[in-house]
Protein backbone atom coordinates (compact mmCIF):
# COMPACT_ATOMS: atom_id res chain seq x y z
CA UNK A 1 0.00 0.00 0.00
CA UNK A 2 3.07 1.95 0.77
CA UNK A 3 4.60 2.01 -2.77
CA UNK A 4 4.11 5.50 -4.49
CA UNK A 5 3.50 7.21 -1.34
CA UNK A 6 5.62 10.02 -0.01
CA UNK A 7 7.27 8.83 3.16
CA UNK A 8 8.61 11.24 5.54
CA UNK A 9 10.80 10.58 8.70
CA UNK A 10 11.72 12.34 11.75
CA UNK A 11 13.04 11.89 15.28
CA UNK A 12 16.33 11.91 16.91
CA UNK A 13 19.95 10.01 15.54
CA UNK A 14 21.45 7.76 17.61
CA UNK A 15 23.59 10.42 18.42
CA UNK A 16 21.01 12.46 19.93
CA UNK A 17 20.36 14.84 16.91
CA UNK A 18 17.25 15.89 15.02
CA UNK A 19 17.27 13.82 12.32
CA UNK A 20 16.87 16.01 9.01
CA UNK A 21 15.23 14.12 6.40
CA UNK A 22 15.27 17.10 3.50
CA UNK A 23 19.50 16.24 3.11
CA UNK A 24 18.31 12.89 1.77
CA UNK A 25 16.00 14.47 -0.92
CA UNK A 26 17.56 13.93 -4.43
CA UNK A 27 19.30 10.55 -3.04
CA UNK A 28 17.97 7.04 -3.31
CA UNK A 29 17.65 5.80 -0.02
CA UNK A 30 16.59 2.34 1.58
CA UNK A 31 15.18 2.80 4.91
CA UNK A 32 15.78 -0.11 6.97
CA UNK A 33 13.66 -1.07 10.24
CA UNK A 34 15.63 -3.32 12.45
CA UNK A 35 16.60 -3.97 15.86
CA UNK A 36 19.97 -5.80 17.43
CA UNK A 37 17.73 -8.48 18.93
CA UNK A 38 16.51 -9.54 15.72
CA UNK A 39 18.63 -12.38 14.46
CA UNK A 40 17.22 -12.01 10.42
CA UNK A 41 17.82 -7.83 10.95
CA UNK A 42 21.81 -9.11 12.01
CA UNK A 43 22.13 -11.65 9.36
CA UNK A 44 20.83 -9.50 6.75
CA UNK A 45 22.88 -6.31 7.38
CA UNK A 46 26.02 -7.72 5.94
CA UNK A 47 23.85 -7.06 2.38
CA UNK A 48 22.86 -3.78 3.29
CA UNK A 49 26.32 -2.53 4.27
CA UNK A 50 27.78 -4.26 0.68
CA UNK A 51 24.76 -2.21 -0.97
CA UNK A 52 26.01 0.75 0.47
CA UNK A 53 29.41 0.10 -0.07
CA UNK A 54 28.61 -0.66 -3.90
CA UNK A 55 26.04 2.14 -4.54
CA UNK A 56 27.31 4.98 -2.31
CA UNK A 57 29.20 7.33 -4.67
CA UNK A 58 26.48 7.07 -7.03
CA UNK A 59 23.68 8.72 -4.75
CA UNK A 60 22.50 6.12 -2.99
CA UNK A 61 22.00 6.29 1.32
CA UNK A 62 20.86 4.58 3.86
CA UNK A 63 18.61 5.33 6.92
CA UNK A 64 18.79 2.50 9.57
CA UNK A 65 15.00 2.98 12.18
CA UNK A 66 16.04 1.18 14.76
CA UNK A 67 13.19 -0.34 16.86
CA UNK A 68 15.90 -0.92 19.82
CA UNK A 69 14.03 -0.30 23.22
CA UNK A 70 17.99 -0.80 24.60
CA UNK A 71 19.71 2.45 23.66
CA UNK A 72 22.57 1.55 25.26
CA UNK A 73 22.25 -2.15 23.00
CA UNK A 74 22.15 0.06 20.02
CA UNK A 75 24.87 2.47 20.56
CA UNK A 76 27.29 -0.26 21.35
CA UNK A 77 26.02 -2.17 18.47
CA UNK A 78 26.83 1.02 16.21
CA UNK A 79 30.28 1.49 17.85
CA UNK A 80 31.48 -2.29 17.42
CA UNK A 81 29.92 -2.54 13.66
CA UNK A 82 30.90 0.99 12.19
CA UNK A 83 27.77 1.41 10.99
CA UNK A 84 28.29 4.71 7.98
CA UNK A 85 24.75 5.39 7.60
CA UNK A 86 22.35 7.71 10.30
CA UNK A 87 20.09 5.57 12.79
CA UNK A 88 16.93 6.76 13.86
CA UNK A 89 16.64 5.80 18.16
CA UNK A 90 14.26 5.89 20.42
CA UNK A 91 10.98 6.16 21.12
CA UNK A 92 9.59 8.20 17.73
CA UNK A 93 10.76 5.07 15.81
CA UNK A 94 8.18 2.99 17.09
CA UNK A 95 5.28 5.60 16.06
CA UNK A 96 7.19 5.48 12.60
CA UNK A 97 6.66 1.68 12.13
CA UNK A 98 3.15 2.01 13.31
CA UNK A 99 2.56 4.81 10.31
CA UNK A 100 4.31 2.76 7.95
CA UNK A 101 2.92 -0.76 8.58
CA UNK A 102 5.90 -2.33 9.61
CA UNK A 103 5.14 -5.76 10.99
CA UNK A 104 7.80 -7.71 11.07
CA UNK A 105 11.70 -6.65 10.72
CA UNK A 106 13.69 -6.38 8.90
CA UNK A 107 11.53 -3.85 6.47
CA UNK A 108 13.62 -2.27 3.72
CA UNK A 109 11.68 0.82 1.86
CA UNK A 110 13.53 1.46 -1.50
CA UNK A 111 12.92 5.84 -1.27
CA UNK A 112 13.18 7.44 -5.03
CA UNK A 113 14.95 10.74 -5.52
CA UNK A 114 11.45 12.78 -4.92
CA UNK A 115 10.35 10.64 -1.53
CA UNK A 116 8.24 8.25 -2.50
CA UNK A 117 8.44 4.41 -1.85
CA UNK A 118 9.61 2.43 -4.50
CA UNK A 119 8.96 -0.68 -3.28
CA UNK A 120 9.33 -2.63 0.36
CA UNK A 121 11.10 -6.03 1.05
CA UNK A 122 12.55 -8.25 3.71
CA UNK A 123 15.85 -8.83 2.30
CA UNK A 124 18.39 -6.48 0.15
CA UNK A 125 18.50 -8.85 -3.31
CA UNK A 126 14.75 -8.58 -3.69
CA UNK A 127 15.34 -4.04 -4.19
CA UNK A 128 18.39 -4.53 -6.04
CA UNK A 129 17.20 -4.61 -9.57
CA UNK A 130 15.04 -1.42 -8.62
CA UNK A 131 18.02 0.10 -7.13
CA UNK A 132 19.93 -0.32 -10.52
CA UNK A 133 17.24 1.15 -12.47
CA UNK A 134 16.61 4.62 -10.09
CA UNK A 135 20.81 5.15 -10.15
CA UNK A 136 20.51 4.69 -13.89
Amino acid sequence: DLVGKPIELAGRTLSGDEFQWAKYRGKVVLVDFWATWCGPCIREMPNVRALHEKYAARGFDIVGVSLDQDLDALAEFNNEHELPWETLAGEETQELAKRYGVRGIPTMMLIDKEGKVVAVAHRVDELASKLEQLLK
